[in-house]
């Protein structure tokens, strides 16, 4: 009976160590997750109690409020909640004062929008406050003829923004630097991409080399964005901590991770004419493996940033970073020996596939992160 007991734990266990790696490896869902339960524990009491007016409106209140979060230090999250909840309330209040005249009702909504939008340009921060302070209005709108009263919506959807923000700060104080590993985790997911991608180049015909060219520009503009974003987040950080030594292992991989892009993203070298040639299409080939084990390192590292394990990294990816360097240091003696007069020495670093040439440097990049 004990055995069994034992064995049911452990299944257990391990079923909910799986929710939680799930959950931690996709931030979204995390988010959500979070503000499913906030809105639960406030909802269901008031709605048992029989008050659905106030749980639908405070549920609304926790909704904008988890839209419009934004991911800073917990000090700058502190202000930023501050301003929260005195936009929402000023937006849901302006709403309820002119409702009577829906004309200004209408210009006051559009001139607030147009403020709000400019506010917005000024900073992540307010980008977020606003965007909450005019859906919070669409809201006060909608719910304007069912109040019972004019100042509750005023007082309800800040109260709901408010209860979600400061259960949020919570979380954010007992895992401060949990925001800087999902950014970082999304940026290296986002080059795991990229260089899945790009591995179908390594060989490829004409034709296919313009479809992948294609969905690299489109990969490669989400990846600046991530980094933009990373950078954004970084600097938040850095302008909340006192002492900036403590952050020095996330600017470490940010940096490690904007070298990989840049490396990966820099040559253009004609593919298919690469791949056709009889005396550099087995390199061709390797240097395409070996973009696909730089992709499952980096998904890799990805996890273990989000997850909080230890990153281990691809077995394969030591070999066969050897075997392509191998290769190309073959093919260029070859093609010295052939083509070079005679008594003239190979000078060393050359390589006749610069592309390849390229990938060893993405190579060497990413055997620095694993050290």
């Amino acid at each position: 009976m004990m055995a069994f007991s034992s064995v049911s734990f452990r299944k257990s266990y391990s079923l909910l160590d799986k929710w939680r790696r799930a959950f931690l490896m996709h931030p979204d869902w995390l988010m959500a997750a979070k503000a499913t339960i906030v809105m639960g524990i406030a909802v269901v009491p008031l709605e048992i109690l029989g008050f659905s007016f106030f749980a639908v409106t405070v549920a609304l209140g926790i909704l904008a409020g988890a839209l419009s979060e934004t991911d800073d230090h917990p000090r700058g999250r502190i202000k930023s909640l501050a301003l929260k909840v005195l936009s929402f309330a000023v937006s849901s209040l302006s709403v309820e004062l002119l409702r009577p005249w829906p004309v200004l009702l209408g210009a006051g909504l559009g001139v607030s929008t147009i403020l709000f939008i400019l506010i917005g340009g000024m900073g992540e921060r307010y980008r977020g406050v606003t965007f909450g302070a005019i859906l919070v209005g669409i809201y006060a709108m909608i719910g304007a003829e069912i109040s019972p009263e004019w100042y509750w919506q005023p007082v309800l959807l800040p109260g709901g923004a408010l209860f979600y923000g400061l259960i949020s700060l919570g979380f954010l104080y007992y895992r401060p630097y949990r925001l800087l590993d999902e950014q970082l985790g999304r940026g290296f997911k986002a080059l795991a991409r990229y260089l899945d991608e790009k591995s179908h180049l390594f060989p490829s015909d004409r034709k296919n080399q313009r479809e992948v060219r294609a969905k690299l520009a489109l990969l490669n503009v989400d990846m600046v964005n991530t980094l933009e974003r990373i950078k954004e987040v970084l600097n938040s950080y850095r302008d909340a901590v006192d002492d900036e030594k403590v952050l020095a292992p996330w600017f470490h991989y940010f940096m490690i991770l904007q070298a990989l892009h840049e490396r990966a993203a820099s040559s253009h070298e004609r593919y298919d004419l690469l791949s056709n040639d009889t005396h550099t299409g087995e390199v061709v080939e390797m240097a395409g493996q070996t973009l696909h084990e730089l992709s499952h390192a980096a998904h890799r590292f990805s996890e273990a940033l989000l997850t909080g394990s230890q990153y281990n990294p691809p077995a394969s990816l030591k070999w066969i970073v050897n075997a392509l360097t191998a290769s190309v240091e073959k093919n260029s003696t070859r093609s010295y020996s052939s083509f070079a007069p005679p008594g003239h020495q190979p000078g060393e670093g050359q390589c006749i596939v610069s592309e390849v040439d390229g990938n060893s440097g993405n190579t060497g990049v990413a055997q620095t992160a694993q050290g």
